[in-house]
């Protein structure tokens, strides 16, 4: 095998290497959808045991949603609202920097 062969077929072994530590095989990826997974499942038991014994009614339980998503679009809204003020605060910041630049 000549030398530049062996460099070649080095720095693909090595390139190959990268991307594998970079796809990174660790377990905590596991552990949060074990998390995520259990979470759900406890949920889902106590809404069940609740409708179970007559706690909540199916309208009570859709206007509750419904409260919760208004609440969340409102939520939603404002910050939409703040990160574009900040995006125009950026970009008037940005131009007026650039502007010297630009003339010269």
């Amino acid at each position: 095998m000549d030398a530049k062969r062996f460099t070649k077929l080095s720095l693909a072994l090595f390139l190959l290497l990268i991307i594998a530590l970079a796809c990174n095989f660790s377990s905590s990826t596991q552990s949060n959808v074990e998390a995520t997974a259990q979470a759900l499942g406890e949920s889902v038991l106590q809404t069940a045991t609740a409708a179970a014994s007559g706690e909540i009614s199916s309208d009570e339980s859709v206007a509750t949603a419904q409260v919760e998503a208004t609440e969340q679009s409102i939520a939603n809204v404002a910050t939409q609202t703040a990160e574009a003020i900040i995006d125009e605060e950026g970009a008037a910041a940005t131009a007026q920097v650039v502007e010297p630049i630009r003339t010269e």
